[in-house]
């Protein structure tokens, strides 16, 4: 794993307890992973407030390296969050490349979240936005 290099400020970041790893599970990669996903005994969060989480800029504190998110681009890894209705959210992702003050990327491809079971909102499925939602990968917060 690799640690976020970006400096957060706010009462609402110092509290999150948020991986993202939408790149990640958007990809697939998990799928075909030999563990079990999620380990015995792993729940979501339990009174996720689904409204507050969605209110903010969200900044990677641990991320896994991918094919196409490698260490180099680890710097502020941040993610932009948009309601789109009452189970739907857009994400959008921007790094930067080589140092915190490195150029900005992305944004070009947008990510959607779903909630699918409205009585347990920390459990999500997240899949870029062209695909069919029962394809999308489960996203757990």
């Amino acid at each position: 794993m690799v640690r976020g290099r970006c400096a957060m400020q706010g009462k609402w970041l110092a509290r999150a307890m948020l991986v993202v790893t939408v790149a990640v599970v958007a990809s697939g990669s998990i799928r075909g992973a030999s563990a079990q996903c999620p380990p015995e005994g792993f729940d979501a969060m339990a009174n996720f407030n689904f409204t507050a989480w969605i209110e903010h800029t969200w900044f990677v504190q641990e991320m896994m390296p991918t094919s196409f998110l490698t260490e180099d681009k680890f710097y502020c890894v941040e993610s932009f969050l948009e309601p789109m209705s009452e189970d739907e959210v857009k994400v959008q992702n921007r790094v930067r490349l080589g140092s915190v003050t490195g150029e900005l990327k992305g944004g070009e491809l947008s990510l959607m979240a779903t909630i699918p079971d409205m009585e347990d909102k920390a459990k999500l499925l997240v899949g870029p936005e062209a695909l069919l939602d029962f394809l999308y990968g489960p996203y757990w917060v």
